[in-house]
């Protein structure tokens, strides 16, 4: 019984890459699996010493708990409360893998190997989708611009479901750290394995997840120094390696060049650019205050009317919110910020979404200084524990260096509640406890 418990922990964990693929359904059912072999698992070796071991995670999980119940009945989204508190599934998924990864003897090589196989079949796909106009599984891509005619965005094998960026600048950067960091390898490989990465997100024209493995990079230059140098000129490469393809490419230069000036204002075509123009008369361009281009993204952009929209609610309810999934709910109740040509020029309804498109302003509007405080306090602990051992240090501080950059604040997000996008963030949080060599504990 143990061992079939732990076969089946072993498989979904070797075909997490599919399971996210394959979407939100599979995610919750091979999640709430792993809860259950979890618990049965303790059951039947009577390791009840772990769950001692993190009494202080089951007081932080009862506080979740109670907050949300309250929070919601305070909030008359009593709706919700089920959908609120299920969230601890996803919080059990760092405690669970712990757990496994410390008792069983996971061949860390072979899982390395088959994720960056599993890998480099999805980046084929999205190569042969750029190149073609369709994927394997004949895809097209998503998000098509009928005035250029062109295609703005590609997904690959996630079908017209614009996250392949968001996939392979999370868990596709994570799975090079766990190949190069577990299997003897050469060091330029990894560069160079980087490099590709950077270029398959860059075609995705996904600007937000080449934001994440830029931050993701800049931080592993920050903790580990003896990649520094190496780091600065692969950072060199790819800058040039950018600037050719966005010169070459309409789709690149779309997505990387006009868009971000249209928004900032600096596109003479625009109206946007004019007002920014009268508003900055007599200022030279080498003057220019971030400042001024904040106000005009929030003002003109999609994202700056959500985030501000999130902002005031924020300050309305700063202690614990409107609760779980209220923003897409009372949104409207703010169209009062945004005179209606704004609206008009930001192609939005009153600054409205299913979320904020910022994990850290979702947090604050919907569950407040108080929430925020309590999701934090979860990755804490988790990374405490993780760090507590000094064994590959490297590792860990480069799977950290991602995790900052997923939760970056300074770019748009998914949510951070929805299944993958929280599935995807605690999964790797999770993975920070992988270890090469462990021994079999004697109560099996």
């Amino acid at each position: 019984m143990i061992k079939k418990l732990e076969n089946i922990f072993v498989y979904i964990i070797f075909t997490l890459p599919f399971v996210f693929v394959l979407g939100s359904a599979l995610i919750n059912i091979a999640t709430v699996l792993l809860i259950l072999i979890f618990i049965t698992h303790i059951y039947y070796t009577k390791n009840f010493n772990f769950l001692r071991q993190h009494k202080l995670y089951f007081l932080l999980l009862l506080i979740f708990i109670i907050y949300q119940l309250l929070n919601n009945i305070i909030n008359d989204n009593i709706h919700n409360i089920f959908k609120s508190i299920s969230y601890i599934r996803f919080l059990l998924i760092p405690l669970l893998m712990n757990y496994f990864f410390n008792n069983l003897n996971i061949n860390v090589s072979k899982l390395s190997k088959i994720y960056m196989i599993i890998f480099l079949i999805i980046i084929f796909d999205l190569i042969f989708q750029y190149i073609f106009g369709f994927n394997t599984l004949n895809f097209k891509p998503g998000l098509f611009n009928a005035e250029l005619n062109i295609y703005e965005r590609y997904a690959g094998v996630f079908n017209q479901e614009l996250i392949m960026g968001g996939f392979l600048s999370s868990f596709g950067f994570m799975t090079i750290l766990i190949y190069f960091n577990f299997n003897k390898t050469n060091e330029y490989l990894f560069y160079f394995s980087l490099v590709i990465l950077f270029l398959s997100i860059l075609v995705t024209g996904e600007r937000s997840s080449i934001l994440t493995i830029l931050v993701a990079i800049f931080f592993i230059f920050l903790f580990c120094q003896k990649y520094r140098k190496k780091l600065l000129l692969m950072g060199l490469t790819l800058f040039i390696i950018t600037l050719l393809a966005i010169s070459f490419s309409s789709q690149l230069k779309l997505r990387y060049l006009d868009y971000p000036m249209r928004i900032l204002g600096l596109e003479k075509s625009t109206e946007q650019s004019e007002t920014f123009k009268k508003r900055l008369h007599n200022i030279s361009i080498s003057k220019i205050q971030i400042t001024e281009m904040i106000d005009l993204f929030i003002h003109t952009s999609h994202w700056g009317l959500h985030y501000k929209t999130a902002h005031q609610m924020f300050l309305e309810k700063p202690i614990n919110g409107h609760g779980f999934k209220q923003f897409r709910v009372i949104c409207n109740n703010y169209s009062y910020l945004f005179d209606q040509k704004i609206l008009n020029q930001g192609a939005v309804t009153n600054g409205c979404s299913t979320h904020p498109h910022n994990y850290i302003y979702e947090l604050l509007s919907e569950q407040g200084i108080f929430g925020f405080i309590i999701f934090f306090l979860f990755i804490f602990y988790f990374l405490n524990i993780t760090f507590v051992k000094k064994d590959n240090a490297i590792y860990k501080l480069m799977l950290l260096a991602l995790l900052i950059a997923y939760i970056f604040p300074f770019k748009p997000t998914g949510s951070i509640i929805s299944t993958w996008y929280s599935s995807l963030f605690w999964f790797m949080l999770g993975f920070t406890y992988l270890q090469k060599k462990i021994k079999q504990k004697s109560n099996k």
